[in-house]
């Protein structure tokens, strides 16, 4: 819901950066414009929405928000991790491996 502000024209979901939903904005109704998407179907991993609300002047991105479906850990291993969640990795014996541990959007 955006509460002020010039009208968007349209808005959109990004789910991981990249975009999954698009559609026309309704005008403003005392300066509130709202939508709804529902995301589903998400079985396993850690997941990233924004919203952007788009007008002529551009767009303007919500914060972000992280979903963890089907019991993923909210952790995330960026050398393991980099296209979805890691189920299992292998790591080599007698090897050294530096890993770096992050909270999406935290």
């Amino acid at each position: 819901t955006k509460w002020s502000g010039t009208d968007a024209t349209s808005w959109r979901v990004l789910e991981d950066g990249v975009e999954i939903h698009r559609a026309a904005a309704p005008a403003s109704d005392a300066g509130k414009q709202t939508g709804r998407y529902h995301v589903g179907n998400r079985e396993y991993g850690v997941f990233t929405y924004q919203v952007g609300l788009i007008n002529a002047a551009g767009e303007t991105l919500s914060d972000k928000a992280t979903y963890v479906a089907g019991g993923a850990s909210g952790l995330q291993i960026q050398s393991i991790d980099s296209q979805a969640q890691a189920r299992q990795t292998t790591i080599d014996l007698n090897k050294d491996t530096d890993l770096q541990v992050t909270r999406p959007a935290g």
